[in-house]
């Protein structure tokens, strides 16, 4: 069956056929919401919306990329429950906080059991290594909730997911973009911020057409949508234009859902299936953007040298395991300093599980699907490095949270670059 060129679906319509099903799950969304306590993450009128959206749309899978705390977890699971068609919800995050924090809190509060957990598969994972064209084999109808942030995720949607769905029925939402048509002028001025500068920026944002965000994978969707002539959807100016058009519309839905209905939004969402094709799609070949850093770092070119290169990096890999003694590895800063280590751990495949800043502006979100925390998380569980201009304070912070340097946390990033290149034998 053609699934090309079709009509888009419909936001508003989803949200005002849905809007019984959304009151009667109206009390325990609110109990859900304040039990996940990430309110800054997706708002209760998301919760609703989104939930709208996936009842409505009927998937055969509901993909999320990226789950923090697990608002929008909570969402798709709870829909996957009330769908009259088997649907699983597949969610992928570098972190564990859902399955270790707000899974025991909701079932101590009576809003869970493992039944209701059935149709989860919850992947503690790196996004930029997970096999999708497997998990996707055989689903004819796929929701993806693309909550991940940055370019190289990016990369993994636009070049490696999004090939496997064209031929299928879709619908990609991404949040963490809104419409400047509707968020007032006093977004506009710069005041205190700088320009937008890459990755996840916290207050600086970008304005391209009527799109606002901070988030880099934003630029690589729209960069993507143009190329293939494909729609992207503001639901933002789909419910102001076609419900807020409508008084009894609004009236009655004010009414039936209280806080969980708003014209605004904050979120995007697009699919192939609404353009004709062919499209187009980014190269994600990693070994050539790995052969790249590679001779960047070790002036290597030749395939044996490669092989002999990726010996010692296995050999530097279980001496620095051994060195970690179980802990988890983490980069305080997030800045070029902090994403250039991160590359460096990728390509020696050792795992980042979180990076730490003091902008508290920035906490709760992701640096290319890794966490991004509070300093006060940092407990014994975690060796630290630090990557900032500011690392003789930040070491000083650390210390005075009793965590002992060499131990818990390296204060120089460029020794233990060196150290890295050193140990694994150049």
């Amino acid at each position: 069956m053609d699934n090309r060129n079709r009509d888009p679906f419909s936001l508003s319509g989803a949200y005002w056929n849905q809007r019984h099903v959304l009151r009667s799950f109206s009390e325990k969304l609110h109990q859900m919401g304040q039990t996940v306590n990430s309110k800054e993450c997706l708002d209760t009128y998301q919760w609703a919306q989104i939930m709208a959206v996936a009842l409505e749309y009927q998937p055969d899978v509901i993909l999320e990329l990226g789950r923090a705390y697990g608002n929008s977890t909570c969402v798709f699971v709870e829909a996957s429950q009330r769908l009259e068609k088997t649907c699983d919800v597949v969610s992928i995050c570098m972190t564990d906080y859902f399955q270790k924090q707000t899974i025991p809190a909701l079932k101590d509060k009576g809003l869970i059991d493992d039944d209701w957990l059935s149709p989860l598969q919850c992947h503690t994972a790196d996004i930029l290594q997970f096999p999708f064209e497997e998990l996707l084999a055989g689903q004819q109808r796929v929701l993806l909730f693309w909550d991940a942030h940055g370019f190289e995720v990016a990369n993994v949607v636009l070049g490696k997911i999004m090939p496997v769905l064209a031929s299928r029925d879709h619908l990609v939402i991404m949040h963490d973009l809104s419409d400047a048509r509707y968020c007032g002028e006093h977004i506009f001025p710069y005041g205190e911020t700088s320009l937008w500068d890459g990755e996840n920026a916290g207050d600086n944002r970008f304005f391209i057409g009527h799109v606002s965000s901070a988030v880099g994978q934003a630029i690589s969707a729209l960069d993507f949508l143009t190329r293939n002539r494909i729609e992207l959807y503001s639901a933002d100016h789909v419910f102001h234009t076609e419900i807020g058009a409508d008084d009894d519309k609004i009236k009655t839905m004010r009414e039936s859902l209280g806080d969980l209905f708003s014209l605004n939004a904050h979120w995007y969402c697009f699919s192939m299936n609404t353009a004709d094709g062919p499209f187009t799609f980014p190269n994600i070949a990693t070994f050539q953007r790995s052969k790249r850093i590679i001779e960047g770092l070790y002036g290597i070119t030749s395939p044996d040298e490669h092989l002999a290169l990726q010996a010692k990096q296995a050999r530097f890999r279980e001496r620095w395991n051994e060195r970690l003694q179980g802990r988890k590895l983490a980069i305080f800063g997030c800045g070029v300093a902090g994403k250039k280590l991160r590359d460096y751990l990728r390509e020696l495949t050792i795992p980042v599980g979180a990076f730490f800043d003091n902008n508290q502006n920035r906490w709760g979100s992701e640096v290319d699907g890794i966490p991004l925390c509070a300093p006060a998380e940092i407990d014994a569980s975690w060796f630290v490095i630090i990557a900032s201009q500011w690392q003789q304070e930040i070491a000083a912070q650390l210390l005075s949270m009793g965590l002992q340097q060499g131990i818990h946390f390296a204060e120089n990033y460029d020794d233990w670059v060196q150290l890295v290149i050193a140990d694994g034998g150049r």
